[in-house]
């Protein structure tokens, strides 16, 4: 098979790679999660890394394995991929496939990885099975055994273990789709109208209290990322996903003016926060052609707010959950503003962050739609073997 790799590796024609490579990616995503490696440091290192291999493909020359060390760009925990398979067997190598999912009738030559034997992780958009197909036939067809690895969590619902990410979404019922409203302006008359009942209110330190994100302290923001790093250490332990942003990503999401925060506190500290922004812009890695277009419901005149995590301590989830995600309920029950609020979920969370959030939103008396699955992305990994010659 014709190798690809010198093609690419032409320094004058890097950038210009890179970018085709990230346009590629952005405009076959076909779920709600961006494709492929999305950081530009880690997109650059893997087409210098000699480890990748390549793909001649209707839109050019794309790269299509690479090492796993390349798909932090992609939101992997790499240390803990590799402790997945590590219970499966020791491998000589370990890859993502990074191939946009452009189909296989566009995929004219692929090189596979330059080993006997190895590993490749792989993520798709549950609709989309042709991509983990296409990488078991083109093993196959370069003389290499393939047979799934489980990534999966026995502590997920029976039919629901297999590793994913999952988009949840409701609407409000009292909408006035006429309305134009920003979730700032609404978070302000929300904090406006509870200082008019309690002139306390802006001077409380204890409890559950809401936050416009560009007036955070920086003292209470660097508690937050505190907290912040260590919330999927307990959801993510059978998941290849960090799903956890860089410090510069999270502060710049959480004091953005276009975020407002719901945080409890004890003894002056954050023990449990939620947040959430209706300018998409700042969720880097949602798709924007899905969460504009039908697939996501949107009603004409909706917007949509995006509400990346409940943040705590696994001890602390259920006893301080409750307040913090109420309060920020209750300030979107305040208005009629025609917003959907959109939330993740891993396989593991989704046993009962769907059920905590139909349960505060039902405590309103206003929001009473059942938040429904939206989209789902799947993550897999597969081991292969080069058969020897008889």
């Amino acid at each position: 098979m014709k190798q690809m790799s010198e093609q690419v590796l032409d320094k004058p024609n890097m950038a210009e790679q890179a970018q085709l490579y990230r346009q590629v990616s952005d405009e076959m995503s076909v779920g709600y999660r961006r494709a492929g490696v999305i950081d530009a440091g880690e997109t650059a290192a893997l087409f210098v890394d000699p480890a990748t291999t390549f793909a001649d493909t209707s839109y050019g020359v794309l790269p299509a394995f690479t090492p796993i060390e390349h798909a932090v760009g992609a939101g992997y925990d790499v240390d803990r991929s590799y402790r997945l398979i590590n219970e499966a067997g020791k491998s000589e190598g370990v890859f993502y496939f990074c191939l946009p999912p452009i189909g296989e009738g566009e995929i004219f030559n692929a090189d596979v990885p330059k080993v006997n034997e190895g590993f490749i992780f792989v993520d798709h958009a549950a609709q989309d099975m042709s991509t983990s197909l296409f990488i078991t036939s083109l093993l196959k067809n370069n003389g290499f055994t393939v047979e799934e690895i489980p990534i999966e969590d026995d502590q997920a619902a029976d039919g629901n273990k297999q590793a994913s990410i999952s988009l949840y979404g409701f609407h409000n019922p009292t909408a006035d789709y006429d309305k134009q409203v920003t979730l700032r302006e609404v978070a302000t008359d929300y904090i406006d109208s509870l200082r008019n009942e309690d002139e306390e209110f802006t001077k409380k330190k204890e409890g559950a209290n809401l936050y416009k994100g560009d007036e955070l302290e920086e003292e209470l923001i660097e508690s937050l990322w505190s907290l912040y790093q260590s919330r999927f250490q307990w959801l993510g332990e059978k998941h290849p996903i960090s799903m956890e942003d860089t410090k510069e990503e999270f502060v710049g999401l959480i004091t953005s003016p276009d975020t407002v925060a719901s945080i409890y506190t004890v003894d002056g500290q954050p023990t449990c926060f939620q947040y959430f922004t209706d300018n998409l812009s700042n969720v880097y890695w949602l798709n924007e052609a899905f969460t504009a277009g039908p697939a996501m419901g949107l009603n004409a005149g909706e917007k949509l707010l995006h509400l990346p995590g409940v943040v705590a301590k696994a001890e602390n989830v259920f006893n301080y959950a409750e307040p913090v995600m109420q309060l920020a309920a209750m300030m979107i029950a305040s208005t009629n503003a025609p917003f959907m609020t959109c939330f993740e979920n891993t396989n593991r969370s989704e046993v009962y962050i769907p059920n905590l959030v139909k349960k505060y939103i039902d405590g309103t008396g206003n929001i009473v739609e059942l938040a429904t699955l939206i989209d789902r992305q799947i993550y897999r990994c597969f081991k292969f073997t080069k058969q020897l010659a008889e």
